[in-house]
């Protein structure tokens, strides 16, 4: 494994102990780690950063096991706003897809939004896996976007190519935020005034 996948963070267990371990692990927003989560007004927002160039997905089999785990986050967060099912009470799931403003700002629209469409699918197909047939799955909004290069985390490093070129996969990369929401809410069409909360809770401090 590239060892700037977790470079400010030296996960000690082994393989096969990753996922459990790591289901603990909180690490600070905007370190230099392929996965990243934070609690903020009640929400979890978690970073899948990665994805190949102008791509929506990656074949290297550590950014493949790093997303994965963060897809166990992501459920495990649904799982804890729907389980046990609360009486008019759901679940929104927005799915922000980015990309990087060095190198795919042309098409950066294109790319966010066809990596917060794949993120989104796996997240689906694993909660039907979950629940199958269950009227829990009703209970959960989804939605996505693409926001194309705009909230760039990490510039270009002048004089240090290796790092530019590290910061620009980890700016190509979706976040998701889970938050539990009204069932009263209309969830198809969202409004522009929830769209923009949950936008605002990708910068909102830690809580």
């Amino acid at each position: 494994m590239a060892n700037w996948l977790e470079s400010e963070w030296e996960l000690e267990w082994e393989v096969e102990d990753e996922l459990e371990g790591l289901a603990e692990f909180e690490a600070p927003w905007n370190t230099r780690t392929l996965i990243e989560r934070r609690s903020t007004r009640g929400a979890s927002v978690i970073r899948l950063s990665g994805f190949d160039w102008k791509k929506y997905f990656s074949p290297d089999p550590d950014v493949v096991r790093m997303h994965n785990i963060a897809l166990e986050w992501i459920l495990n967060e649904i799982d804890t706003r729907i389980n046990p099912p609360l009486p008019a009470v759901g679940v929104v799931v927005f799915v922000f897809g980015f990309a990087d403003p060095d190198s795919e700002a042309p098409n950066a629209g294109e790319y966010s939004l066809k990596r917060a469409q794949a993120i989104q699918k796996k997240l689906i197909d694993l909660v039907k896996s979950k629940y199958p047939g269950s009227a829990l799955q009703t209970k959960i909004c989804w939605k996505k976007m693409g926001l194309g290069s705009d909230k760039a985390r990490w510039t270009k490093v002048p004089g240090n190519s290796a790092l530019s070129a590290q910061n620009r996969h980890l700016n190509r990369r979706v976040e998701v935020v889970v938050d539990q929401m009204s069932q009263k809410v209309n969830c198809e069409p969202m409004s522009l005034i929830l769209l923009q909360r949950y936008r605002d809770r990708l910068d909102a401090p830690s809580s």
